[in-house]
């Protein structure tokens, strides 16, 4: 019985490893083309590239070259939106994308906050982040994850209050206080995408009028996975066979236990002939 447990366990542990050696190959591969590409985006100065959300104005509402002491960052705020089936009827929310690019200077270390500040006192906050390995920072909302700032949360009684500042803070400690002014007037994608959606009657899959598309990135693992899961299954293979044909060799090499060798010499006594 304990035989045949073990070898249940065997097989679930060589299959948990095959899904591991999977998981990390697709891993591996995406984020070395992610790391590839996005740096020759970046040295080609195409910020855009980064932004994850499918809609876009590729002209930022608000472009600067900050230095802070010893550290230089170009700052950009893009318009995006996106566009939500619900109950068959297309929704198009909007909103601005945050890009830091730091061209001089040491790189942040670990997570930050990054505050917009508008009129009426509304102060929304987002956690900054370094993207990949690049001198390249973004943000993102703790609990949606959404890179995306929405345009509805600078919205109190139903009047849109202007976006007056960028703040940047590593606890206690303030990275950059930018004043900026955003107004109502800078959001254009959304009312593009609306009257497309309804002259179409289908969301738009590529760029049009100011409009910008983020294509869906496709990367190709099947020739790494193939390779990574063929090695594993030979050494797999391999190793098996070479336990159970150790295991068969070590039969019948064990001395007797005390409870064995009184059971045979009792049979012996009851049958002599088996002697």
């Amino acid at each position: 019985m304990i035989k045949y447990i073990n070898r249940i366990l065997y097989a679930l542990v060589a299959a948990l490893g095959l899904m591991f050696v999977y998981n990390l190959t697709v891993a591996n591969v995406k984020t070395s083309f992610l790391k590839e590409q996005g740096q020759i985006e970046l040295d080609a100065g195409h910020y855009e590239y980064f932004i994850s959300t499918r809609f876009y104005d590729d002209t930022p509402v608000f472009e600067e070259t900050v230095i802070s002491g010893e550290n230089t960052y170009q700052v950009l705020i893009y318009e995006v939106a996106y566009v939500k089936l619900i109950n068959e009827q297309y929704f198009v929310t909007d909103g601005l994308f945050f890009i830091m690019h730091q061209t001089e200077g040491t790189p942040i270390e670990g997570y930050f906050d990054v505050f917009f500040e508008a009129d009426s006192d509304i102060e929304v906050q987002y956690l900054g982040f370094r993207v990949l390995d690049f001198p390249l920072y973004s943000a993102l909302d703790q609990d949606t994850e959404a890179n995306m700032v929405p345009r509805s949360l600078f919205v109190k009684q139903s009047i849109y209050q202007n976006i007056t500042g960028l703040r940047l803070s590593l606890g206690e400690d303030i990275i950059l206080e930018i004043p900026l002014l955003i107004t109502d007037t800078e959001y254009n994608v959304k009312s593009e995408l609306d009257t497309y959606i309804s002259t179409n009657d289908e969301v738009p899959s590529e760029a049009f009028g100011n409009v910008s598309f983020a294509p869906v990135i496709i990367i190709d693992v099947k020739d790494k996975v193939i390779l990574n899961i063929s090695i594993y299954i030979v050494a797999v293979s391999l190793f098996t066979i070479g336990l159970f044909t150790y295991q068969k060799k070590r039969l019948g090499k064990k001395e007797p236990t005390i409870g064995v060798k009184q059971d045979v010499a009792k049979l012996y006594e009851q049958d002599p002939k088996k002697r």
